[in-house]
């Protein structure tokens, strides 16, 4: 058993175990080892009554937590990953940690050991943050796809994304990662 299911009908998914992970899935920052199942249902009464089989109280429980479909769309990709590598800048710079080589040489690795895998440059702008912190986004993204595309990773494998960080998810404003997408 996964330690989150989201159950689907259509396009609609809510949590329906692993309550106690929702902050992280919200926030793209689950621990490595949090696994994630997607089901089908066939009604809202078949999500709710998985819900209150898996919550600790089920009278004081509300409703399953409808989840955004931005965040389901990302967390599909991630189930299918075939690994993250992040990238970490300073702040309001385009100058990398210490680290940011060796995960980049890491991805491109991964990336050559599977061909048919797409690779995804994301990226994360506060909402509330100056127009800049987009163009600063997309030239830390570009240093990626040319280090990338260097490395022997075809251009045309190369995807960017966007989200906009908003909470937690902030604090991923210096990070760029590059997801390694299994199709």
């Amino acid at each position: 058993m996964a330690d989150i299911v989201l159950a689907q009908i259509g396009s609609r998914t809510w949590l329906v175990e692993g309550e106690e992970f929702l902050d992280g899935l919200l926030g793209n920052m689950l621990p490595d080892d949090v696994t994630i199942e997607f089901i089908t249902c066939e009604s809202e009464s078949e999500v709710q009554d998985r819900w209150y089989a898996n919550v600790k109280d089920p009278g004081e429980a509300g409703p399953p937590w409808l989840i955004h479909p931005a965040i389901v769309d990302r967390t599909k990709r991630m189930v299918g990953l075939g690994g993250a590598f992040g990238v970490l800048f300073a702040p309001w710079s385009a100058a990398r940690d210490s680290s940011a080589d060796a995960a980049i040489v890491a991805a491109a690795d991964a990336a050559m050991a599977d061909e048919q895998a797409r690779v995804v440059v994301a990226s994360y702008v506060p909402e509330d943050a100056p127009a800049f912190a987009g163009d600063l986004a997309n030239i830390r993204a570009g240093m990626i796809e040319t280090e990338l595309a260097t490395r022997g990773v075809d251009k045309a494998r190369i995807h960017r994304d966007r989200a906009a960080a908003i909470g937690d998810q902030a604090t991923k404003a210096d990070l760029i990662e590059i997801l390694i997408v299994k199709e």
